[in-house]
């Protein structure tokens, strides 16, 4: 057995032990669970760790220390995102999500805000991975993170595809109700997610570079037209003056025909 089998085997083990206890953030020091999820994926799509791990935080308008982290197994974090998308009680803030369908039901939320999004960020080739046969290597068919307001988690981003399939990308940013208006959307103008595409550049199919929609729900969207604009190129996508905005009932709509 190779040092990197070796090396793997220990990293998954060691994690599995972080994951069984408690969570816990020290000051503005991210967790050490949290900061081990970040480095693996970001060594498993062959990208610099170190400057990863400064691309994936950034600070809330108020202040306080965000954390990008790749959704991981936690009972947690998987709780956090199925609640996020079936409570009734967010049935008026997050109308527009599902186009006025009302709020999803536990078991479909599960599968569709964190088996899949997890098995499409760490495990791009698995069978239940929708599509998973036109990936040709370890990168994320789409990129999947949980955000952490400090200690607190307080929302999900989303983009993909990251490969072009001829499917246009989408952007998607859920900030929990409880922490709307903080500032935990506008602050993401900081970040440079762009390398993430370098990861995928050599691959048989080029990184996706057509954004269809950047789409969000903060209760008083912080989104304008600008932040548009600002998010797509941050993220390594094309921006197109043809880029307009909807709002509609508390979320906004960015989108482009293509």
């Amino acid at each position: 057995m190779s040092f990197k089998s070796v090396k793997k085997i220990v990293s998954k083990f060691v994690l599995a032990m972080l994951l069984s206890s408690s969570f816990s953030l020290n000051g503005d020091a991210i967790g050490k669970v949290q900061e081990m999820v970040m480095k693996d994926w970001l060594e498993h799509q062959g990208l610099n760790v170190e400057e990863g791990m400064k691309k994936l935080q950034y600070a809330a308008k108020d202040g306080t220390p965000c954390y990008l982290v790749p959704i991981y197994e936690n009972d947690e974090v998987e709780k956090f995102i199925v609640d996020l998308y079936s409570n009734q009680a967010y049935k008026d803030y997050m109308y527009n999500w599902f186009g006025g369908k009302g709020m999803s039901t536990q078991q479909k939320a599960r599968s569709s805000k964190f088996d899949v999004p997890y098995l499409n960020m760490h495990n791009s080739k698995d069978p239940r991975v929708n599509a998973h046969e036109y990936f040709d290597g370890y990168l994320s068919r789409s990129v999947n993170f949980v955000i952490f307001y400090g200690d607190f988690l307080a929302g999900q981003l989303s983009m993909g595809p990251m490969r072009n399939l001829g499917v246009p990308s989408e952007v998607a940013v859920v900030i929990h109700k409880k922490y709307s208006g903080k500032g935990i959307f506008s602050g993401l103008s900081q970040i440079d997610m762009g390398f993430f595409m370098n990861a995928y550049k050599n691959g048989t199919k080029n990184a996706s570079r057509n954004l269809s929609r950047i789409y969000t729900t903060p209760s008083k969207p912080q989104a304008t037209s600008f932040m548009g604009r600002v998010l797509s190129e941050k993220f390594g996508f094309y921006y197109d003056e043809k880029l307009t905005s909807q709002k509609k009932d508390g979320c906004s709509y960015y989108y482009k025909v293509i």
